[in-house]
């Protein structure tokens, strides 16, 4: 093999998009049944089975389909070469939007001034976040390929922004981005199954310990920290006796409220709404615009007629309710089963037509497993932060593009 190509082999199951759709929704149910935050109302026994049913559907999927295969070459001097463009690309987009906003949020929270919803710039701000994800990912896999340092500086220049502008979703998009990719460039086996979860399983803290304490400096200027010397979570998740009883630091509640509170939330305005099995909406045109971008389904229908119903959240500040809440708004029951039914078609397509010598192939299970995982908090195939990533990776998929892969070298 020319030492300016990497062939790829990848056999895998760890990023089939039904596993991650069993992980998301079961970690959800148990860490919802730990009830460590009075936030959390009961679940009714209709939405319990239907996730539940779904779960199981899910492990059949994964039980009787093929592992996923993917075989291809990366050219490194184009990579590269594309990789350094975007650095000029993501640079220009950052500093316009720094421009624009007199700064950064990093830089407004040391004056104390943080506003931090008065930062990014309509359109340029999605580029921005499709351009340096997509460059992240094949960074990454340069380095988890090759092991060559120098693809890390590229990884760390690609996220470096989100830290100066204080997004704790980005970063944690493009960490599962390249958690996934190392996880499915190698083959466990069950002997050292334990060992791998105990890995993840500390990962998984150190994120949410992370993810907390940036939450906390991200809330260090709400009036009500003044007098207190409890953490801002502490006094906003109304944790109960069974989370206090464990002795586990509050930021931890971050991580544990932002997961379970969109259930709550569906379940709430299930509960509070009561919307028709067949819901009352007459734009089925939404059923489609459910999976669409949110840039693209603004722009190819009208815009509705309002709803009578509404997300009824258990409280405003955590306003997530998973991707089934908009769904049953607008179509009751029917769309709970739409989007869950719709999400295992879209799946079941992007199999069909996996190209296994093509790396955008490779890309989309990936961006696709993420949005599944994420779907959990809200509809991600609406939002424009993650939807594009997969777009763009499934079409240049379909076209076979040959930008990264050259068969000439394959022996």
């Amino acid at each position: 093999m020319n030492q300016g190509f990497i062939k790829v082999s990848i056999n895998t199951k760890i990023i089939s998009p039904f596993l991650i759709f069993i992980c998301a929704w079961s970690l959800v149910l148990i860490l919802y049944f730990f009830h460590w935050s009075d936030l959390l109302v009961p679940l009714s026994f209709s939405l319990t089975i239907v996730l539940l049913f779904f779960i199981f559907s899910s492990y059949l999927f994964v039980k009787y389909t093929k592992i996923l295969n993917f075989n291809f070459v990366l050219d490194l001097k184009k990579i590269e070469s594309l990789l350094k463009k975007n650095v000029i690309v993501c640079s220009f987009l950052f500093l316009l939007e720094s421009a624009a906003a007199g700064g950064f949020p990093l830089l407004f929270l040391l004056q104390g001034t943080f506003v931090y919803d008065e930062f990014g710039l309509p359109f340029v701000h999605v580029i921005w976040y499709c351009f340096s994800s997509l460059s992240c990912s094949l960074a990454w896999l340069l380095f988890a390929c090759t092991k060559r340092k120098k693809y890390l500086f590229y990884v760390f220049f690609y996220l470096f922004p989100g830290i100066l502008i204080i997004t704790r979703s980005f970063l944690l998009y493009n960490a599962i981005y390249c958690i996934l990719i190392s996880l499915s460039l190698k083959q466990y086996k069950f002997s050292v199954f334990k060992k791998i979860f105990l890995k993840l399983f500390i990962g998984a803290v150190a994120i949410l310990l992370v993810f907390g304490r940036i939450g906390e400096i991200r809330s260090s200027t709400m009036p009500d920290l003044a007098n207190t010397a409890d953490t801002y979570i502490a006094q906003i998740s109304k944790p109960t006796e069974a989370f206090k009883s464990t002795h586990l630091p509050s930021v931890l509640l971050w991580g544990y409220c932002y997961i379970t509170t969109p259930l709550s939330n569906l379940q709430n305005t299930i509960t509070v709404e009561n919307v028709p099995i067949f819901g009352d909406r007459h734009h089925y045109y939404e059923l489609i615009n459910h999976f669409l971008p949110a840039m693209i389904g603004k722009r190819a229908f009208a815009n509705p007629a309002p709803n009578q119903y509404k997300l009824d959240l258990v409280v405003p500040y955590f306003n997530q309710a998973s991707d089934l809440a908009d769904a049953y708004v607008s179509f009751g029951w029917f769309g709970i089963f739409h989007a869950l039914i719709g999400g295992f078609v879209l799946i079941a397509i992007v199999y069909i037509l996996k190209r296994k010598r093509n790396v955008y192939s490779y890309l989309s299970f990936i961006y696709l497993s993420v949005l599944i995982l994420l779907n959990i908090f809200a509809n991600m195939f609406h939002f424009m932060g993650i939807s594009p990533q997969f777009w763009i990776a499934f079409i240049l998929s379909i076209f076979d593009a040959k930008i990264f892969m050259n068969p000439k070298v394959i022996k």
